[in-house]
Order: C-alpha cells, then sequence, then structure tokens
C-alpha cells in the first residue's frame, strides 16, 4: 500500500497539488473523488487501498498507467502506454482482461458502467 501511495504522490507532485504536510492535498483528492479528507489520507498515507473501480479512476483523472500505480510496472503515465503500443496492438488492459474470469469480468463490467455514469450523467 506504501509504494501505491508514493506513487500516487510523486504525480500530485508532478501536478502541482497542494503539499500533503499543510493537509490541502488530502483535501484535494477527497474533493476530486467525492470521499472524505480520512478515506484521502488514508489512500495518501498508504494505510488503505481504494476499491479497484475507484484506483481506475484514480489513474484516469491524474494520467497515469493503470498497472504501474497498482504495481509499479509498466509505463509510468498513460499517454506513454497509448504511444507504445505498436499499431494493432492489444491495449496492455485488454490482455489483462482476457486473463479474468467471466464472473470478474462482469463484476469489472458493472463497476465501469457506473463509473461512466457518474461521469457523464446525461449520458
Amino acid at each position: 500500500m506504501m509504494a501505491f501511495a508514493s506513487r500516487l504522490h510523486a504525480r500530485l507532485d508532478e501536478l502541482n497539488y497542494p503539499s500533503a504536510e499543510k493537509r490541502g492535498r488530502y483535501t484535494a483528492v477527497g474533493r476530486d473523488f467525492g470521499v472524505s479528507y480520512q478515506a484521502a489520507k488514508k489512500w495518501l498515507d498508504g494505510i488503505t487501498l481504494p476499491e479497484l473501480a475507484r484506483c481506475l479512476e484514480i489513474a484516469d483523472r491524474y494520467g497515469l498507467g493503470f498497472e504501474y500505480l497498482m504495481t509499479g510496472r509498466g509505463p509510468r503515465l498513460a499517454s506513454d502506454a497509448a504511444a507504445q503500443a505498436p499499431e494493432g496492438a492489444q491495449h496492455p488492459l485488454l490482455t489483462l482482461w482476457d486473463r479474468l474470469s467471466p464472473d470478474v469480468q462482469a463484476a469489472l463490467e458493472t463497476q465501469m458502467r457506473a463509473m461512466v455514469a457518474k461521469r457523464e450523467p446525461g449520458r
């Protein structure tokens, strides 16, 4: 969990988020995702990990590669992941998707649809 928090802090530094020492970072991240200051603090202090769907949102919002955010492997930035893929190559997330059981795929699809609906309420 600390490695996740460390990678997230590094990206927030790059994006000029307020300093964690002054508590502004926890408030800003909480506001970004509609969670409490305490929840954001637990993520950023490496006490807890967000749920998987929330981790996908975090990677997307801050432009991080999802695999990098979660494991430290793969392209650090989402834009790097797209640039590294040869033309016609399958996106790394699709490769991971194919390795999941149908039950897990269905659960993730439900979560992803809920995320999209939340982001685009009129659609």
